[in-house]
């Protein structure tokens, strides 16, 4: 063999070395890119899974803050006023029910209604209705869950992430009807009306992304706790500052604008659209009483045997629409009822109501009558002979004229066996045994 052929086969061998040795830079390139599609899934997958823990550890912690303001409630009559969300770490106050040792006037009173105070960390808002009697719709308040407070009160480890911050760092709202977090605003055996009143009053309204009443709700929400969710709009960090301001052009932009109403939607929305949503809300009505409850004897300071609707609406029937405390759209069956007078629904001008006595005493002429909505003139009974009533209106009959019935003629009897069991106006006589009229 001469040296040339020694030299090609030696090439040839180290050729053969070197394809054994490793991948080339195209093949290597393959195998990262088939890689990286089997991959990209699981990526995917896992950063979901990720985000559903999320959810659920931010669920949990909304239930435990649930369950402790409704503790706090039921052990002191009242809640807690929410914390300053501007209170970040570091600050003595964080955490802290904003009332604290404070009286109730001189803190909470003080800031204006439909107003914020420092950065938005407290806001003091107009609720859904007035539940007091003062002409003012009652006020809600807005912040953050008290955890400390709950801490000290409730004498247990209460911490920021047990009941105040969600799975992604946004402090959690608290927004509660203010008069349930004085004790001198107290539902618990309030007389009202002559009426022992047990029935707790919230003023937080609860909607879907649609506008419609949800959550069992109807504008009497006694608090509500809730997570601005993963993208963080409208949500305070810990350190006290804003993450992202609130949007009000989207669905979930009702639970940051600062109004009584808020937003549980049906379905979460990622879509970067007005109907995005992705918040997390628990709304609470503890009711302390019964829908029904008894009237206060004020004379003697004891309970009477009648009733009075604590519903702050009106209760129907097969109605959906109830025009009164007690509105029966059909037939209701009473052995027996007691009344003032018989109004319309709306009760509204001096001819609205008549009084009882219009049914059975005997008004031939217009006769002066007091009743709820005044003094009336009412005539129930026809003057004239051969008349009858064919409608009431504003208290009084209206009578036309009929035609007289022919004089009876000749004897009536029924057949034998039989007994006369009524008699008509014409002389005719109805016998037993089911028999046409006899005449």
């Amino acid at each position: 063999m001469t040296k040339n052929e020694d030299r090609k086969t030696q090439k040839i061998a180290y050729n053969d070395r070197s394809r054994e040795q490793g991948f080339t830079l195209i093949e290597l390139s393959i195998v990262i890119l088939i890689f990286a599609i089997m991959v990209t899934p699981l990526l995917s997958l896992y950063s979901r899974y990720i985000e559903e823990k999320k959810i659920v550890t931010s669920k949990e912690v909304l239930a435990d803050a649930n369950s402790r303001l409704a503790t706090y409630y039921s052990s002191r009559g009242v809640y807690p006023c929410p914390s300053d969300l501007s209170k970040g770490l570091g600050n003595t106050d964080m955490g802290i029910d904003f009332c604290g040792s404070s009286s109730f006037a001189a803190v909470a009173l003080a800031i204006p209604l439909n107003t914020c105070i420092n950065g938005g960390g407290i806001c003091r808002v107009e609720g859904t209705r007035d539940m007091d009697g003062d002409g003012f719709n009652d006020p809600i308040l807005i912040g953050g869950v008290p955890f400390a407070t709950l801490a000290a009160k409730q004498e247990g480890t209460v911490g920021i992430d047990d009941v105040a911050r969600d799975a992604w760092g946004n402090m959690l709202y608290y927004a509660i009807s203010q008069n349930l977090t004085s004790a001198s605003h107290t539902n618990l055996n309030r007389i009202e009306n002559g009426l022992i009143n047990d029935y707790s009053y919230g003023v937080i309204d609860a909607k879907d992304e649609f506008g419609n009443d949800t959550s069992g709700m109807n504008g009497d929400a006694q608090f509500l706790v809730f997570s601005p969710g993963p993208n963080q709009i409208g949500a305070f960090t810990i350190s006290g500052a804003i993450s992202l301001p609130c949007d009000t052009t989207t669905t979930e932009g009702e639970n940051c604008d600062q109004d009584g109403t808020f937003a549980s939607a049906l379905g979460n929305y990622d879509a970067n659209t007005a109907s995005r949503y992705d918040d997390l809300i628990y709304f609470n009505k503890i009711p302390t009483g019964d829908l029904w409850g008894y009237i206060l004897n004020t004379s003697t300071g004891t309970t009477t045997a009648s009733i009075k609707n604590h519903n702050a609406g009106n209760v129907g029937i097969l109605t959906t629409s109830p025009q009164a405390k007690l509105d029966v759209n059909g037939t209701l069956s009473t052995p027996s009822i007691l009344a003032n007078a018989y109004c319309k629904p709306s009760g509204a001008g001096v001819t609205g109501c008549l009084p009882l006595d219009f049914f059975w005493y005997s008004y031939t002429s217009p006769t002066l009558k007091s009743t709820p909505s005044g003094n009336v003139f009412v005539k129930n009974t026809c003057s004239q002979h051969y008349e009858a009533i064919t409608s009431i209106k504003n208290g009084q009959v209206t009578c036309t004229k009929v035609s007289a019935p022919p004089a009876p003629t000749g004897p009536k009897e029924c057949d034998s066996g039989y007994y006369v069991t009524g008699i008509k106006t014409d002389g005719c006589i109805y016998c037993s045994g089911g028999t046409s009229p006899k005449c």
